[in-house]
């Protein structure tokens, strides 16, 4: 579903190797059975970039709007 998300687009594609990573462990309902934890965690992680990434941008557009 966060590959239709018009918001995650630019991190998905900067973090290919999580992303891969996930696609390996979902890659069938077994897997995601017993990859559970490790799916959460990498999803986790990822949520945190996009975080990150978020307030990095927001800092960056006041910083530009006022301290010229």
């Amino acid at each position: 579903e966060i590959r239709k998300d018009p918001s995650w687009q630019y991190l998905l594609s900067r973090e290919k190797i999580l992303v891969k990573k996930l696609d390996l462990l979902c890659s069938s309902f077994e897997n995601v059975t017993l990859n559970a934890a490790e799916i959460h965690e990498t999803i986790r992680e990822l949520e945190k970039k996009r975080g990150d990434a978020r307030k990095a941008h927001e800092k960056a557009i006041m910083k530009m709007l006022f301290e010229e």
